[in-house]
């Protein structure tokens, strides 16, 4: 596969920022050297093989118990899950190269003339350790769900639970997933062990790819934010910024004695101040072109992933413990991982009103009136906040978050008004 240089250098950066992760995950195979495109190019073909194979069992399971509420919910919740992790990795890889165009940002962060200073130093300093607490926390998270996944049927073993083994239409429920086997596992060992093999793999294979995806979607997110803080500090900075541009052009002088020369200088400050907001904006456009369905799949099935949680965990007619294990884990995961793209998306907004402002509380009355008409036209191109936009339609924020859950909570009551009704 022929690489641009910038996915060379990219793969690079990659491996240095995540280690293996990236590239195991799918969210950014490494070919950068021999040894890594063989291992990356298999990698990526036995996740395609067990991906297909097993989405297109659990597809067939849901249509064999549709009749059974319990086990819907519970093989729907995986396949949804697939679709997530799908929908990630065939995004990540198809966008590679402008993907790897973020290069030039990762490597160098110095956009403006104004960010080497130690405000900047130091937001640098706390994204690099929230970055390796996405990686130890997200790998973690998603890793338990996948182990108490593999785990169900031992789970149901140390209780003591028992329940039928499978169903008459060769759904069996003593894997690790509910799922409909083409071979009759109760008499062929090795049926079963391939099948164990297979949803291990799957398992594994979904925990890896979700965390690398989010872990690489939070990092390029918060970088963003970033910027953002540092134009707002430009802003706020303003006066001694421009007193420091005035030493240089000047030295000696008294920008007092001086106030057009100084003024001068005040507007080229605004300038840099726009261009920085210009840039920031064309990175987050960039960055939706390419995340922004992605973004958009948790939050379409977000309510129904939570809701079919709820009803296994409510579940009356399995007996199995198993399930609803899995089910408060990966509820919890959803739950967090939506929480903080929404918490990512309401940090969008409110920097931007915090532009707005600092903006309007400048000395602008003391300026002359093209330094006045700079400052006014920043605080035009700064009163449509900057927003994270799902498909194209959703605004990720703190209030899409509280739908979200609302949601989830109406359709387990529609569970539970079903129940009442037919009792």
């Amino acid at each position: 596969m022929p690489q641009t240089r910038n996915e060379i250098v990219f793969a690079h950066l990659m491996h240095k920022e995540f280690w293996f992760l990236a590239s195991i995950g799918g969210a950014y195979g490494y070919y950068h050297t021999k040894p890594w495109a063989v291992m990356s190019s298999l990698n990526y073909f036995l996740m395609a093989t067990v991906l297909t194979v097993t989405m297109l069992f659990l597809a067939y399971t849901n249509y064999l118990v549709m009749d059974n509420i319990s086990l819907v919910s519970q093989s729907s919740h995986i396949f949804v899950c697939g679709v997530v992790a799908i929908t990630a990795i065939a995004t990540t890889s198809y966008e590679r190269k402008k993907i790897a165009d973020f290069h030039d940002f990762f490597v160098n962060p110095y956009i403006c003339e104004y960010s080497r200073n130690d405000y900047f130093e130091g937001l640098k300093v706390v994204t690099q350790k929230k970055k390796k607490y996405y990686v130890i926390v997200f790998t973690a998270v998603y890793g338990a769900c996948g182990v108490v996944g593999l785990l169900q049927p031992i789970i149901d073993w140390l209780l003591d639970r028992s329940f039928e083994k499978s169903l008459p239409n060769g759904v069996y429920l003593n894997l690790p997933l509910t799922m409909w086997s083409p071979i009759d596992l109760d008499n062929f060992a090795s049926a079963w062990v391939f099948m164990y093999w297979l949803q291990s793999s799957f398992v594994l294979y979904m925990a890896i790819m979700v965390s690398s995806a989010v872990i690489l979607c939070f990092t390029i997110m918060d970088r963003i934010l970033d910027q953002l803080k540092l134009l707002i500090y430009g802003v706020n900075q303003l006066d001694a910024r421009s007193k420091d541009l005035f030493k240089q052009r000047y030295p000696g002088s008294d920008f007092r004695c001086m106030t057009d020369e100084y003024d001068e200088c005040y507007r080229e400050c605004v300038l840099q101040n726009v261009k920085h907001h210009h840039l920031i904006k064309n990175l987050v456009k960039y960055f939706l072109d390419i995340a922004h369905i992605p973004l958009a799949v948790p939050f379409f099935g977000g309510a129904v992933l939570l809701g079919m949680a709820a009803i296994t965990l409510t579940a009356e007619d399995d007996p199995r413990v198993g399930p609803k294990c899995l089910a408060a884990c990966l509820a919890i995961s959803e739950a967090y991982n939506m929480y903080l793209l929404s918490y990512v998306g309401q940090r969008f907004q409110d920097l931007s009103g915090e532009l707005y402002n600092a903006l309007y509380f400048t000395k602008w009355y003391k300026r002359s009136v093209e330094t006045r008409k700079a400052i006014m036209l920043m605080r035009l191109g700064s009163y449509e906040p900057m927003k994270m936009v799902a498909a194209k339609m959703l605004i990720l924020n703190m209030k899409l978050f509280g739908d979200l859950v609302n949601s989830a909570y109406s359709i387990f009551n529609l569970k539970a008004a079903s129940k009442t009704a037919n009792g």
